[in-house]
């Protein structure tokens, strides 16, 4: 097996970036709440959990995707506000790995590529620290901008395929933050 430095620097640059992204999100999701904001997604999340349909058994002013998504994280982990912080806490994390790869392919210096990765961890999901629609959709809408432009500067069929596809999503969780996108894009 070949040894590749600059490979293995890489690796362990993007370990550290994910890592830091994760943790500093993790941190800050257990300290202090918004009761309006977070107990709704608390709520809804259990509530498909526990069976019932949104917008038939019970009203919500926001997407269904962001609820049945943390249902899915509390069949996994249990319900608890753990499970609430590690969903935020991942969503922190693709958007960093997002954001790197995206500075990479477009030949970003790599001090910047780490300046600009841990300023966008902190800046992502850490000021609410558990899942939020206005977070979620703004972030999947920012993944979806990186995509189409690197889609289009790269010529990427795949890229291009999977910008409209997040924006979709993000639609489906705060349709203000994915339709301003779809008119910048």
């Amino acid at each position: 097996m070949i040894f590749n430095k600059k490979t293995f620097d890489n690796n362990i640059i993007l370990f550290f970036l994910v890592s830091f992204s994760f943790f500093v999100n993790y941190y800050y999701g257990f300290r202090g709440l918004s009761p309006l904001d977070d107990f709704l997604n608390f709520n809804c999340g259990y509530r498909i959990l526990n069976g019932d349909i949104p917008f038939k058994d019970y009203y919500s002013v926001t997407g269904p995707v962001l609820c049945i998504v943390q249902s899915f994280f509390y069949k996994i982990f249990g319900v608890s506000w753990f499970s609430l912080v590690i969903h935020a806490s991942i969503l922190n994390v693709i958007l960093c790995i997002v954001f790197y790869f995206y500075l990479k392919k477009m030949d970003v210096p790599h001090y910047l590529i780490i300046l600009l990765c841990l300023g966008i961890s902190v800046l992502g999901y850490p000021n609410n620290g558990v899942p939020g629609v206005d977070h979620h959709g703004w972030i999947l809408s920012i993944c979806s901008l990186l995509f189409f432009h690197l889609g289009m500067s790269k010529k990427s069929k795949t890229l291009l395929i999977l910008s409209p596809i997040f924006l979709f999503i993000s639609f489906l969780i705060k349709q203000v933050p994915a339709s301003y996108f779809l008119i910048l894009i």
